[in-house]
């Protein structure tokens, strides 16, 4: 009787040992969305800054011409 008692406890233990990894398998999951999710928008931020820089180099060119243009119009 004792054997079965204590076979019954082992079981009761491992079902809420399994129950906790459930539980923490779930959290896990929501976080991995999570990084994954950020890790995406980390990478549209990264490919908007380039394109912003592109855009900069190509203003900072066409006012460096305007203003060539501006000083041999003055001289």
């Amino acid at each position: 009787m004792e054997s079965l008692e204590a076979l019954e406890s082992r079981i009761r233990k491992a079902v809420e040992i399994v129950g906790q990894l459930r539980a923490e398998n779930e959290s896990l999951r929501k976080e991995l969305g999570e990084a994954r999710g950020q890790g995406h928008k980390a990478a549209e931020l990264a490919s908007e800054v380039e394109t912003l820089r592109a855009e900069r180099e190509s203003v900072r060119k066409r006012l460096e011409k305007l203003l060539d243009t501006i000083d041999q119009m003055n001289a």
